[in-house]
């Protein structure tokens, strides 16, 4: 069965774009709301799953489904714009439902860190701090590196000061590269 979504006006499009800033497509992004929303319709008429009880269930449901398609860093921005609150607690919303669904979420995140393992803005700092800066504003993203860190017994993450960065002592990021299956970057010869 094929269900068409109608186009949105462009004047709608744009004021989402106007929210969501230049990062996201916003006509992609409105594609994507109708889909989920009537994909949850349908599942819902039909009896697959039942009707959320709570407006947080609701909430994490369409969170589930917006981490499904977007990677972390845009979801957090998404979640904020969408339902109107503020950054802290869009991360809040987004880490609950990772943990709700800890399952479905995981290949999402593993997918997130190699991405920004592989990114070419990271970096090895030589000087004072001795670590890779590595570009990663998710928090949800930050709490599973620090939760996979702490279990291997490695040196915790730290903030670098510059905002969507972190430091990661040698022997942490080697060990989180083995976790999600990425090849280390050398560190520069002196």
């Amino acid at each position: 069965m094929r269900i068409d979504i109608p186009s949105f006006g462009q004047s709608e499009v744009d004021r989402l774009q106007k929210v969501l800033g230049s990062q996201i497509d916003a006509s992609r992004l409105a594609k994507l709301i109708a889909e989920i929303v009537a994909k949850e319709a349908l599942e819902q008429a039909a009896g697959i799953v039942p009707p959320a009880s709570t407006m947080t269930e609701q909430r994490q449901n369409r969170v589930r489904s917006i981490l499904k398609e977007l990677d972390a860093d845009n979801a957090e921005i998404v979640v904020t714009a969408l339902f109107k609150i503020p950054p802290s607690s869009a991360r809040r919303l987004i880490e609950t439902t990772a943990a709700r669904f800890d399952i479905e979420m995981l290949d999402k995140i593993v997918g997130s860190v190699r991405a920004a393992f592989r990114d070419s803005r990271v970096r090895w700092l030589p000087e004072k701090t001795q670590a890779w800066e590595i570009p990663l504003s998710s928090s949800m993203v930050r709490k599973w590196i620090q939760e996979q860190i702490s279990l291997g017994g490695q040196p915790p993450l730290r903030n670098s000061g510059r905002g969507g960065y972190v430091l990661l002592p040698d022997g942490s990021y080697r060990f989180i590269c083995g976790v999600v299956e990425v090849t280390p970057k050398p560190r520069p010869k002196k």
